[in-house]
């Protein structure tokens, strides 16, 4: 992988050597970065090229005006990056966030979109008032790894405890960030935001593949299922053994489930 600093855009890049494989674009969640998702590049082969785009104001890509720090704009950032890319037929995942991100790019461009696959997104079923999003950014070791078991179904497995230094790194990674993401985290759950992606739902006739997970304590899968199971062009899938982060947590399945659904024709 390659961090390519292009202009306006920061993003990791493995370009396979086929010319005629298939592009994949990963869009990584709130205060986050494009690496948490790097466990599904072991799955791809040379049929696929990779690239995962750093939000302005995440990892290390710079942020000019703080009102950018909303999701919509963030979407309009990755569309202006995939025209000057000139990426075509994309393969387009996204990740909590992310995957909210995704159905608004996806209905601003549909025509250079294959398909999209929304991985525990951000969506009109989530409780845009619910107290364990104010749990986010945290400021000590104590706090990140409590977020942890949130997002996680069993955070042991990952992190010993709150003294973990993984554990710290990501405390570390949070404070330097924190004003961004405090704002970023108020403009995430408004009603404008919520209203975006609805919009974005309603335009959007691609072909989209929704990853739940059952022990999720943020995005709650239930509602989620509820809020799309009739819609024609969404095929949902529940992960028995995951929470918000599948691609963590049960990363064959996910590897699987994905690439079955590019790959049907």
């Amino acid at each position: 992988m390659n961090l390519v600093q292009k202009n306006d855009y920061v993003y990791l890049e493995r370009k396979s050597k086929n010319p005629n494989a298939k592009t994949i674009i990963f869009i990584h969640g709130f205060a986050t970065t494009s690496e948490y998702h790097d466990g599904f590049l072991k799955y791809l082969n040379d049929d696929y090229s990779y690239y995962a785009i750093q939000l302005p104001g995440h990892g290390v890509a710079k942020l000019k005006n703080k009102e950018d720090l909303y999701p919509k704009r963030f979407a309009n950032h990755i569309v202006g990056w995939i025209k000057e890319m000139n990426f075509k037929d994309i393969y387009l995942i996204g990740h909590s966030m992310g995957g909210g991100i995704a159905l608004m790019v996806s209905s601003m461009i549909p025509d250079r979109f294959k398909k999209v696959v929304l991985v525990t997104p951000m969506n009109p079923s989530f409780s845009w008032v619910s107290l364990n999003v104010f749990k986010f950014v945290p400021k000590d070791n104590k706090k990140t790894f409590a977020v942890q078991e949130m997002l996680l179904k069993d955070a042991h497995k990952f992190f010993k405890d709150e003294n973990d230094p993984k554990i710290a790194k990501e405390t570390k990674y949070q404070l330097e960030h924190r004003d961004n993401f405090n704002y970023l985290r108020k403009r995430m759950i408004s009603f404008s935001n919520r209203n975006d992606i609805v919009e974005a739902i309603d335009k959007n006739k691609l072909d989209i593949l929704m990853i739940l997970g059952k022990h999720d304590r943020i995005i709650y899968w239930k509602s989620a299922y509820k809020y799309f199971k009739k819609m024609p062009n969404y095929r949902l899938e529940v992960f028995e053994e995951s929470g918000h982060l599948p691609f963590w947590e049960e990363p064959d399945k996910y590897a699987k489930t994905i690439l079955d659904f590019f790959n049907e024709k």
